[in-house]
């Protein structure tokens, strides 16, 4: 079977389905001993995500989905020549045609804020963090490793790529770090891989602001994601000084894109659908507001697409909650939830003190 010019893949901590659960996820960020038993945690929770005939991944992580599809919307590579796999068919789809191999990891080095908690040095338990474990394992098992000895670049890229130094990489086997939004800078370096240009390795490389995609130009999914995360929107700026998201421009996509991304993980069998911003009720909003109107259509048109169901949404600010309960109100309603049948979310309360708050995350609670 013929190899891949570009394979994606992730860590068996990110390329699983969570027993349908999206938010069990969040268990790898505990210690690989001192917790549940690793064993029971890959054979009950941590199960791999199904497979296809030629070794594709039917469930991916969404980040990896949208690089895919910028790579091939892009025209570095067609369809034949690119491929999105999980650690266990990597064999398979990996070989001498294989020149580029992207891993996409939440929290590379187990140094994010949960595995600190409750992991690693100054966690609860003083042992290495799971998602750290098996983004080792992945990076320098002998497989990726061969290739790369033939030729083939290692890129490390996703959330967790600002804990890399020049050190890490070196000792990991790792060519190249992206950090920031990919869908324009990853084609534009993955081109200049295949054509042959060289490349400085090893090399940590930035997005510019300049370089992050408009809310239109974040392409549409190719394939399902795990849990059926579906972006509606990125970007925070309410100003937290310790959060990523408030670093880039707040962006809502256009409700068409959403709902073909809806379309693409129903028509590859992810039915249950998770819409993704870092509070829903400001979708098609400024910073500090809600539009209950743009709301409320984005819940009724999502949740009219043929085969899905919306179980969930990430993220919610509890400030725009208790200011909007007309909105709760009507997205409660078009999902059919209740006090005996409801669903759970982010609400990302850091601290529970005024003074922090004033100190961190003054803008948090508008309006109040």
């Amino acid at each position: 079977m013929p190899s891949y010019k570009i394979v994606l893949t992730a860590d068996r901590s990110l390329m699983s389905s969570y027993g349908n659960g999206l938010f069990y996820g969040f268990l790898t960020t505990g210690p690989v001993r001192g917790f549940v038993p690793l064993p029971i945690l890959m054979n009950f929770i941590f199960k791999p995500v199904p497979v296809g005939s030629k070794g594709e991944a039917i469930l991916a992580p969404h980040g990896l989905r949208r690089i895919e599809a910028a790579l091939v919307e892009s025209g570095v590579v067609d369809e034949s020549e690119i491929i999105v796999a999980p650690p266990e068919t990597l064999r398979k789809v990996i070989g001498e045609d294989t020149k580029i191999i992207g891993i996409y990891s939440h929290d590379h080095l187990g140094r994010g804020p949960a595995s600190t908690a409750f992991s690693g040095p100054t966690g609860i338990i003083h042992e290495e963090p799971i998602s750290a474990y098996f983004f080792k394992m992945l990076v320098t098992s002998p497989i990726i490793q061969e290739a790369r000895k033939r030729g083939a670049l290692v890129v490390a890229g996703g959330p967790g790529a600002w804990q890399f130094t020049h050190e890490d990489m070196n000792r990991l086997g790792v060519d190249l770090v992206l950090y920031g939004e990919g869908e324009k800078t990853v084609p534009k370096i993955f081109s200049k891989i295949l054509r042959g240009e060289e490349i400085k390795i090893p090399q940590i490389i930035h997005t510019k602001p300049s370089e992050y995609p408009k809310a239109e130009e974040i392409p549409l999914l190719r394939g399902a994601t795990i849990g059926g995360l579906v972006e509606v929107s990125r970007g925070c700026g309410r100003g937290c000084n310790f959060c990523k998201p408030t670093l880039v421009p707040l962006r809502h996509r256009p409700l068409t894109h959403i709902l073909k991304d809806i379309e693409t993980n129903v028509k590859y069998g992810q039915k249950n659908i998770c819409l993704h911003s870092e509070d829903i009720l400001r979708y098609g909003a400024g910073v500090f507001e809600v539009k209950h109107e743009k709301v409320v259509e984005l819940f009724e048109k999502a949740s009219k697409v043929p085969g899905a169901r919306i179980t969930s949404f990430s993220h919610a600010n509890l400030s725009s909650i208790a200011a909007h309960s007309k909105t709760v109100k009507a997205i409660a309603e078009i999902l059919g939830t209740d006090y005996h049948n409801w669903i759970g979310y982010q609400t990302g309360i850091e601290t529970g003190s005024s003074r922090l708050i004033e100190m961190h995350m003054k803008y948090k609670p508008y309006p109040f």
